[in-house]
């Protein structure tokens, strides 16, 4: 998507069944703001910020079903397929076990410390089918939490 950005506004609205995936304000690709997992704005509404480009991926009907309760719970990825794909060594597949359940374990204990519309956005992309992991959940919430600390300027170095 893209949205030009004035004075007034710099928001982009995905559709009911998307969530965003990416976005950034203007030619120096300053990192946008995520409102909710599904808009995107530019912190300064100036020309400098135009346009707003914005990438939306569609949530699919069945896994919005079946999307569990963020105060409940950490959602329940299955990561057993994906680490016996990982290698036909044993060593291999059981080390991959082993980091995805300390990243489950560690995600119980830290679950309430990450936004909402991180944990919702990190878990669509952590749960793609044939892709779920618990360890690549963790390290997305982590980078979104981290970014929020980052200077303003990062961008322009």
């Amino acid at each position: 998507m893209r949205a030009g950005c004035d004075a007034a506004s710099c928001t982009v609205v995905c559709n009911d069944d998307e969530i965003v995936l990416i976005a950034y304000c203007g030619r120096h690709r300053e990192s946008a703001e995520f409102p909710t997992e599904r808009s995107a704005s530019c912190r300064r509404h100036e020309r400098e910020s135009d346009p707003l480009l914005a990438a939306c991926a569609k949530v699919a009907a069945a896994s919005a079903q079946a999307a569990p309760d963020f105060a409940a719970d950490i959602p329940k990825l299955n990561f057993v397929a994906n680490c016996r794909a990982t290698s036909e060594s044993k060593a291999v597949q059981e080390s991959c076990m082993g980091d995805e359940e300390r990243a489950r374990d560690r995600l119980a204990r830290e679950w309430g410390r990450f936004s909402p519309a991180n944990q919702s956005q990190c878990t669509q992309l952590s749960s793609m089918k044939g892709f779920q992991s618990y360890v690549e959940l963790l390290t997305c919430l982590q980078i979104a939490q981290d970014v929020k600390t980052l200077p303003p300027d990062i961008t322009r170095q």
